[in-house]
């Protein structure tokens, strides 16, 4: 018990000893008080082609090909911007692995900008769409502080007045890091990890459900979601993250 009061007031501590040790200047031109500008961030240029999850050949919007329907679980990704830019992926590993908790509200105006593509909109418009993000083991989420995937969903819901499910999923199973991992181990690492929070409304179940999380790479962690999701009777769920690693 004295363990976990010492972790948890470390918890609360850490963004003050972040600013009083670590200055917020912009990653990309080194200004005062913001870690992203806004002008280095329009200088992150969104994907303007979008890739089937599981074939990577261009699709519509993001969806998965017909054919390739019978490899994931998956309806669509949509991917925000390119992983080789070389500004995003640092602000993305700050804010996930140095406990950056600023770079939400940047990194969360990507996401937003390539959900406000205009076809994007028309193919979400008049529909009942509610944000999950992926969730963190218990272990996980205690040592770093919060769920980045949480605090992106978060924004976004606000903006366009989505739903927000953050319970709905479950990490029931600790996993090693996904990013230690080869591409063939990776399904197999995350399989059986997830639940599903008991006694979901049946209006879920009408719902168009995306899942959030901030860089995407074989997919099976999304994935795994996703099946989840479709063995308790959701119709239709897609992906978003900023990057595909």
């Amino acid at each position: 018990m004295e363990w976990q009061a010492v972790m948890s007031t470390f918890v609360k501590i850490k963004p003050f000893l972040l600013d009083l040790f670590f200055p917020i200047e912009c990653l990309g031109c080194g200004g005062e008080n913001k870690w992203l500008c806004q002008r280095c961030q329009e200088k992150i240029k969104l994907k303007a082609i979008d890739e089937c999850l599981v074939c990577k050949e261009t699709t519509g919007l993001g969806k998965t090909h017909e054919p390739c329907r019978t490899k994931t679980f998956l309806d669509g990704v949509m991917v925000a911007a390119a992983w080789e830019d070389k500004l995003l992926q640092g602000a993305i590993h700050k804010y996930k692995y140095n406990f950056v908790t600023g770079l939400a509200e940047p990194l969360t105006d990507i996401l937003i900008k390539k959900m406000n593509e205009p076809e994007r909109v028309r193919l979400f418009e008049k529909r009942k769409i509610i944000l999950v993000p992926v969730p963190l083991h218990k272990k996980r989420l205690n040592w770093r502080g919060f769920n980045q995937a949480e605090l992106l969903t978060k924004k976004i819901s606000s903006h366009f007045g989505w739903g927000i499910q953050p319970m709905l999923l479950l990490r029931q199973r600790y996993t090693k890091p996904q990013v230690k991992l080869k591409k063939e181990k990776r399904a197999q690492n995350i399989q059986g990890a997830f639940g599903i929070k008991p006694g979901q409304p049946e209006t879920i179940k009408d719902a168009l459900v995306i899942l959030v999380d901030d860089v995407l790479t074989t997919g099976a962690t999304m994935n795994e979601c996703a099946k989840i999701l479709k063995e308790n009777g959701i119709k239709e769920v897609w992906g978003l993250a900023l990057a595909r690693g």
